[in-house]
């Protein structure tokens, strides 16, 4: 919401351009929730939460003004399920998708309550990320990439391993992604490689 922010937001994702980055990803675009909030003094998620998404919306249009490369966000994964913004963390996509090229929804099966797709826990990974894209291809439909990041961890998940990681792949392919990230924060990125591989031979 604070204009002077968003200008050195906007100069940086500039600066970037002139320097010949190709493409741009906003990573948590959001509101702040929970301890985040305390630490800095911000305004919470669900503080005034109807600006929230307008503010947002209005940071990507004038980001998209400026740029002339594409832009992309990251969103939560429950994002690509409700529609609006109904935790006022401003992510709403219907009012991000006019200003973006590239969605990237978090479809870490880690952060997904367990009551998501319990009827069948061997497969959840893959219900979970599959409709996920779905359910976001059927809201923006071509106009929009559509690039999840999948959970490249073994946090919360008994089930992690390279059939994992394969079956994820393959969820995201089957929905009509466009690609796919993967996100580990140690950077370990064997079970990965060895997952794509296995999908090459």
């Amino acid at each position: 919401a604070n204009p002077e922010v968003r200008r050195i937001l906007v100069g940086l994702a500039r600066e970037l351009q002139d320097l010949g980055i190709d493409e741009v990803q906003l990573d948590y675009v959001r509101y702040p929730v929970g301890a985040e909030v305390g630490r800095r003094g911000a305004n919470a998620a669900g503080a005034e939460a109807a600006s929230h998404a307008q503010n947002i919306r209005a940071f990507l249009d004038q980001l998209d003004q400026t740029l002339s490369i594409p832009v992309s966000v990251d969103v939560f994964g429950l994002t690509a399920f409700n529609r609006g913004d109904p935790t006022g963390i401003g992510q709403s996509i219907e009012d991000m998708a006019p200003y973006v090229e590239a969605i990237t929804p978090m479809l870490y099966p880690a952060n997904f309550d367990r009551d998501y797709f319990r009827q069948r826990p061997e497969r959840r990974h893959y219900d979970i990320v599959a409709s996920g894209v779905a359910s976001l291809k059927r809201r923006v439909g071509d106009r929009v990439a559509l690039r999840p990041f999948l959970q490249a961890f073994s946090f919360r998940v008994a089930n992690f391993g390279v059939p994992f990681v394969a079956d994820s792949i393959r969820a995201a392919r089957d929905a009509g992604a466009d690609g796919y990230l993967f996100w580990n924060n140690g950077v370990q990125y064997d079970t990965v490689f060895r997952a794509l591989a296995g999908a090459a031979r």
